[in-house]
């Protein structure tokens, strides 16, 4: 809703939805300009917060997701990697 309703009504006009919007913009150009590769985006979608696969933007749909607490482990391991790289 943040990002960009579709009804302009439904559009959440306050400070959040422009600085969600600017950090939105700035993943996604990051994404092209690696050539539509993720590099550093990690979507964690929290069990208990009714989170779905559509609250990720639509170009981080293709990478691995990480669920909260149930990946947790995983998620640590892989942060953990990527810091020692």
């Amino acid at each position: 809703q943040n990002i960009g309703a579709d009804n302009p009504l439904e559009a959440h006009p306050n400070d959040n939805r422009f600085h969600t919007r600017y950090i939105f913009d700035l993943a996604r150009t990051e994404f092209i300009q690696n050539n539509s590769i993720n590099r550093r985006f990690l979507p964690v979608l929290f069990r208990n917060s009714n989170a779905r696969n559509n609250h990720i933007p639509e170009f981080l749909r293709s990478t691995p997701k990480y669920v909260f607490p149930d990946t947790f482990g995983h998620l640590t391991e892989f942060i953990g990697k990527s810091i020692t790289n």
